[in-house]
């Protein structure tokens, strides 16, 4: 990759990583072409062959960049005191709708990215995310308090019931292009999360999230 990329301005650097995360995240990684990739950066093909040298430099880029980038972002939900798990998934659903406001298909190229075969490259993808999404899980298990769940409820078989319902959710919403209101994603989300948190928390008077 040419370092010359990160001397253009951050809007332009936006234009052509928000355009290349659309392109793969509704074409995948094959059905992509790089034609379709400058045309909607605004920038000649040669250009963008200048900065990346080839196509799957540019995935890989993609793919480390999204994951540093999301990763930077969400580390501000680890920093306070044990909380009940269903306040933590909505904040971090805020988060993630305000980064869709920046990068709207980054997590959908995420995602797309995960589960494309690729050959060894799919492997290292795969093996990338897996860690950190593992670290994520470790995070959340040590900061959320779990004492209020019923008896004979897995404290992690919950929590991956409700990241998947949170990832599920986000990615509906993108493919519907109705991203852009985080109050909005909030206050729908918050109704499946309390179906959730009524059936495996034992409630307490004045409950809501």
């Amino acid at each position: 990759m040419n370092e010359k990329f990160f001397t253009l301005s951050q809007e332009k650097q936006d234009r052509i990583v928000n355009a290349a995360f659309r392109c793969f995240a509704e074409n995948g990684y094959r059905r992509t072409v790089t034609d379709d990739i400058a045309a909607q950066a605004g920038i000649s093909k040669g250009l963008l062959f200048h900065y990346f040298g080839n196509k799957r430099t540019l995935y890989d880029y993609l793919f480390q960049y999204g994951l540093q980038f999301v990763g930077e972002r969400l580390r501000a939900l680890y920093d306070w005191e044990r909380e009940d798990l269903f306040a933590v998934v909505l904040r971090s659903a805020r988060f993630k709708a305000e980064i869709v406001r920046e990068y709207p298909f980054i997590f959908r190229f995420i995602m797309n990215a995960y589960y494309e075969e690729h050959g060894e490259t799919g492997e290292r993808i795969k093996e990338i995310y897996g860690d950190v999404v593992k670290r994520s899980m470790e995070q959340m298990m040590q900061k959320v308090d779990w004492s209020r769940l019923k008896a004979g409820v897995d404290a992690r078989q919950l929590l991956n019931v409700v990241i998947w319902c949170a990832e599920g959710f986000m990615l509906e919403r993108q493919r519907e292009g109705t991203t852009g209101d985080p109050d909005c994603l909030c206050r729908d989300f918050e109704a499946p999360m309390q179906m959730l948190r009524d059936a495996f928390y034992e409630s307490e008077p004045s409950d809501p999230i």
